[in-house]
């Protein structure tokens, strides 16, 4: 048998292992396909593709560049490595890649949707746009870039313009859940609270909302008069705590409600919410004491139909350890000195890098007087520290006791001690709201932005002890901390530490 024709055959049992999910056996066979074939661009192709789909980009990328020093005018393997340098955090060589793609075939609609995803992410709305343009007149019956470019002018603010691109989408592909999903964050976004969470539901299909329970109880759709109601708790923490403002009004509806949540939660909510049982997600699928079920974020399409309905509560709706609080507040010096809390990061797979502050100028937090700053932070932050010393002369405080990401009600307490929080869109947020701190949230211009913190809002629909700030241009946090440093050494001078 000719190489030629051991590379096909080979070819054609990787691409059944491929197509039938098993990576590892049809990178093994690709690579004895390319060893055969060495520039068959459909192999090479496959090969980058199911590198890609292991998550291995470096090895994506050194394949592309090898096979590119051969065949420089394959433009479906320069947009394979822009695939893997914009995975591989290189955003600048990815754009150069696609604009190789582009310079072969200017209607390459894979290069155009990339770059304009890309260009997005880099806060760059205007250039993203125009390239869906492009890939929509060369295209127009493209999902993707009619999806993609709903969520770009949504960036730009332009949002009935991005519903009218998700209802193209919906129009092109009637089973496309993401589009709905997007039209759905759109909509709640800007208020359109009834139609928001008519699709919320969407999020499901679209793998947004984590994973959905399989419970053997009808679902609950708001009717009075049922005899216990189990409410579990979906996506992260910060989601679960965000939605629980709406347990108290769902207790005026209905005499029973257990509640399924993440374990870490579990001692917070319990002191906080005598009269409620608490029970661990993990438990929640073999739980049958209830009659009817629903995921907590299908709650707000019950409870919170319009703007009017939203009341957040003042001083907020968890309790922390009282006793854990003073002795915490003893500890970091509370006595003399105004304790603010500050958060950074978000760990957000996706959008984390978005909403963190990065190398952000925090000289005017550090500059504060009479301040002592605690590490609200969760994770080993101990390198981070250090540079925040280095770099900005910001010293913060660290409960070596207390596992901010594992030990919810310590990290509750240590919240409480605080007079004050500044904090990314991240899970110190919801804590600090839900405990009726005052809390500073920084927040993104365009990509990153969450949908609860509603368009052209200052203060929070959620939790009053929140005030927003908002970026004028994407990526620049300057004049956000400037303000928020003003706002906070007005408000110590008016006050005495606690």
């Amino acid at each position: 048998m000719s190489d030629l024709s051991t590379a096909q055959a080979l070819f054609a049992k990787a691409v059944h292992a491929h197509q039938g999910g098993n990576l590892e056996a049809a990178l093994r066979l690709y690579e004895e396909a390319l060893h055969h074939a060495p520039d068959r661009p459909s192999i090479v192709s496959n090969l980058a593709t199911a590198l890609f789909q292991l998550e291995r980009f470096e090895a994506a990328r050194e394949l592309c560049l090898d096979v590119l020093a051969r065949q420089p005018e394959d433009a479906a393997l320069w947009v394979r490595l822009g695939n893997a340098q914009s995975r591989l955090q290189q955003p600048e060589q990815a754009l150069r890649s696609y604009d190789r793609a582009l310079a072969i075939d200017a209607g390459h609609v894979e290069a155009l949707t990339n770059a304009a995803h890309l260009l997005e992410s880099l806060g760059r709305a205007e250039d993203a746009l125009a390239r869906l343009d492009l890939a929509l007149a060369a295209a127009p019956d493209h999902v993707e870039a009619h999806n993609n470019r709903g969520n770009v002018l949504a960036d730009l603010d332009r949002f009935d313009e991005a519903i009218a691109d998700y209802r193209r989408a919906q129009n092109l592909a009637p089973q496309d859940s993401l589009s709905r999903w997007n039209e759905a964050l759109c909509r709640l976004y800007t208020g359109d609270f009834a139609a928001g969470w008519a699709l919320y539901h969407c999020g499901w299909a679209s793998g947004e909302r984590g994973q959905r329970l399989r419970l053997a109880l009808p679902q609950w759709e708001g009717q009075p008069g049922i005899a216990a109601l189990l409410v579990w708790g979906e996506q992260g923490v910060g989601d679960q705590i965000l939605f629980s403002t709406l347990l108290e009004d769902l207790s005026l509806r209905t005499p029973r409600i257990v509640v399924a949540l993440d374990e870490r939660l579990l001692p917070l909510y319990r002191r906080s919410f005598p009269a409620l049982q608490f029970i661990s997600l993990r438990d929640a699928p073999a739980f049958r004491d209830a009659s009817h079920q629903i995921a907590i974020g299908d709650l707000g399409r019950h409870l919170r139909p319009d703007a009017a309905s939203f009341k957040p509560r003042q001083g907020g709706f968890l309790r922390a350890d009282p006793a854990r609080v003073a002795a915490l507040r003893s500890k970091l010096g509370g006595t003399d000195l105004r304790l603010c809390g500050l958060s950074w990061s978000s760990s957000n797979p996706r959008l984390g890098r978005f909403k963190s502050l990065g190398e952000a100028d925090l000289s005017a937090l550090a500059a504060l007087r009479d301040v002592r700053w605690i590490d609200l932070q969760y994770g080993d932050t101990r390198e981070q520290r250090r540079w925040l010393r280095k770099r900005w002369g910001l010293e913060l405080a660290h409960a070596d006791d207390i596992d901010n990401f594992s030990d919810l009600d310590g990290f509750a307490a240590l919240v409480s001690a605080c007079d004050q929080v500044v904090s990314v869109s991240n899970t110190t947020v919801h804590v600090a709201g839900a405990l009726g701190i005052p809390v500073q949230v920084l927040l993104p211009r365009a990509a990153g932005r969450i949908w609860y913190w509603h368009h052209g809002r200052n203060d929070s629909h959620w939790y009053a002890s929140c005030r927003l700030w908002r970026q004028q241009t994407p990526g620049d946090w300057r004049p956000v901390i400037e303000a928020v440093a003003a706002t906070l050494h007005a408000a110590f001078n008016r006050t005495e530490p606690a």
